[in-house]
């Protein structure tokens, strides 16, 4: 007859359920209180943390303070951009009617005044479209329950910029979120913290915290003002955050419990550890000495001997079977580890060889034509994992001409390794004397196409360099923009443009353009790796520090400037995985003597 063994729950719980409910009681009431605090202190720090942000943000935007006055008095003839492609036709009309445009957080007071009206437009709804996506952004990715941007005058609110998460829209499209141009009443007094900024016309960040009583209780409300490079405030910052609000009582009521348990354990004390004792300390104790004899001498049959006397008549004796069985397990589970370790290790093995062969397919010997003075070239790679998609490549299609090739291959890992070579001896076999970036690119993409059945692509920026004259002829097939630097000046995104990826889609012609280079002028191409290298933020590192990187050595050598983007990039992930392969590439040309 199977024995019936009883449960420690019913051996021990018994004498202690009043002990436990009165337990669980004070644990959920300080616990409810601990997170109403933790709540507040969270709330509040985010709302700062946020408002901060948002006011490096606005005032970025060098016309901050014409910017608010434009969209305040041509509101209603203004089109307001939402959709990406749409502000990145914008943006182009502005590159070619604002002159030495590169950002529009970048374009002075004095300068936008001096353009035409329509010119005037086209930058003001560019910069609403801008301002609004980074709202949207934050609101997205930090979740405040409201981010708005406002100004009170007249007794009125009037919204500027309002943030979305995604699924809202703003009114024009349909939605309830607050854009340019809508108003509600304002009174004094509902949030002394806002008056208090209104009045103090200072250019201190004064960011605010509201609780006051005209405010909504279920949020915590952050202001912080915005003045432009005049002093002057141009806006105001709203960021709101949810929190509940917890009596007082509720602390003094967890309190009294408090005491009553306190007098109902000291009355179960005893009680509680002659239990305890009985049922459960001696017998783990005797499960332990058995178990720990079986570490130091691996004899299962021992072990399940000495487990088989341990009587207790509840889950520890259950739990003394269970070891016994698990260690007559072990014995064949060692065998197995030993055999999937052995397998991994030479899976690791060939994924070593992998990365040698890989690396050895791209020119890694500096200086790589010791007998040509008319140029200089030095590359790198750093891939995310054993063996990465990005390639590198540069070699002489004859005496005058150099070609330079960048790449990224969609996906990380072998598949892209595999990927990357033939696509690498693909352009290398396509680029012949007489042939264009563009015809080159062109066959490659024709003979990828018709054996992808992965659906695989290769970024491309592939460049040949008439060494006789300077002229570099380019192709970017879905590439990152290169960043050239003439001689004694710095360096600088060429936004040129791009061509389908390779192996996208087969037919596609690709267009080549020119770049003329004078003696001492440097080109930098990269993979996405450097402008997405990520921090644990997450932020991107961004072409704006890229470029600030290059720019940081622009007399050194071209090892010194690789090693100096890699330092800066690596300062700027810190402890954060990489995530992508990081590769670059630098041509000085020299000329001749």
């Amino acid at each position: 007859m199977k024995e019936t063994k009883s449960t420690v729950t019913g051996q021990i719980t018994k004498p202690l359920t009043v002990f436990l409910i009165i337990l669980i009681i004070i644990t959920m009431a300080a616990m409810f209180l601990f997170s109403i605090q933790q709540t507040f202190i969270e709330r509040r720090d985010k709302g700062q943390q946020i408002a901060e942000y948002m006011i490096n943000e606005v005032t970025d935007y060098r016309s901050v303070g014409w910017l608010v006055d434009f969209w305040l008095n041509n509101r209603d003839s203004m089109e307001l951009i939402y959709d990406e492609p749409a502000a990145k036709e914008t943006e182009a009309y502005l590159e070619s009617n604002i002159p030495h445009y590169t950002l529009a957080k970048d374009v002075t007071e004095a300068t936008v005044t001096s353009l035409p009206a329509e010119v005037q437009m086209k930058f003001a709804e560019y910069c609403y479209a801008e301002m609004s996506a980074k709202f949207n952004w934050v609101k997205r990715s930090f979740k405040p329950t409201y981010l708005d941007a406002f100004i009170i005058r007249n007794n009125e609110c009037i919204f500027m910029v309002s943030g979305c998460r995604e699924g809202e829209t703003h009114i024009s499209e349909g939605g309830g979120i607050f854009e340019l141009g809508v108003t509600t009443p304002f009174a004094t007094g509902t949030y002394p913290v806002l008056d208090k900024i209104l009045s103090d016309q200072t250019t201190e960040y004064n960011i605010e915290i509201s609780l006051s009583a005209g405010a909504d209780h279920s949020n915590i409300r952050t202001f912080a003002p915005v003045y432009d490079e005049s002093g002057e405030m141009a806006m105001l910052i709203s960021v709101s955050q949810e929190w509940y609000d917890i009596l007082a009582q509720t602390l003094r009521v967890t309190l009294a419990i408090t005491l009553i348990v306190l007098v109902l354990l000291v009355l179960l004390d005893v009680r509680i550890v002659r239990l305890v004792l009985k049922y459960v300390v001696r017998p783990i104790k005797a499960e332990e000495a058995v178990l720990s004899e079986y570490i130091s001498d691996k004899n299962a049959d021992k072990a399940m001997e000495g487990l088989a006397g341990i009587r207790s008549g509840n889950e520890i004796q259950t739990l003394a079977e269970n070891f016994s069985f698990m260690a007559s397990e072990i014995d064949r589970y060692v065998q197995e580890i030993r055999t999937v370790t052995a397998e991994k290790e030479r899976i690791g093995a060939e994924l070593d060889m992998a990365a040698r062969i890989q690396e050895s397919q791209l020119p890694s010997v500096f200086p790589a034509f010791p007998d040509r003075g008319e140029f200089d070239i030095i590359a790198s790679m750093n891939p995310a994992k054993e063996v990465g998609g990005d390639f590198y490549d540069f070699f002489l299609i004859d005496e005058d001409h150099l070609a330079l090739v960048i790449a990224d291959v969609s996906g990380k890992g072998v598949p892209a390794a595999l990927f990357m070579m033939a696509s690498k001896m693909l352009i290398n076999n396509y680029a012949l004397p007489g042939k264009t970036p563009a015809d080159i690119l062109s066959e490659v993409n024709e003979r990828v196409c018709e054996r992808n059945a992965d659906d695989m692509f290769v970024t491309v920026w592939l460049g040949i360099l008439e060494i006789s004259t300077g002229r570099l002829s380019c192709c970017n097939a879905g590439h990152e923009y290169p960043a050239i630097r003439k001689a004694g000046g710095s360096f600088e995104l060429l936004k040129d443009k791009h061509g389908p990826v390779v192996g996208a889609m087969d037919g596609v012609r690709y267009r080549a353009y020119e770049i003329q280079l004078e003696p001492g002028d440097t080109v930098f191409v990269y993979t996405d790796g450097v402008p997405e290298a990520t921090d644990a933020k997450p932020e991107l590192f961004g072409n704006e520090r890229m470029v600030k990187a290059l720019n940081s050595v622009p007399d050194g050598s071209l090892e010194e400037l690789l090693k100096g983007v890699k330092r800066t990039v690596d300062e700027f992930v810190g402890e954060a995985p990489q995530f992508d392969d990081l590769t670059m590439l630098a041509m000085r040309y020299i000329g001749k003597d």
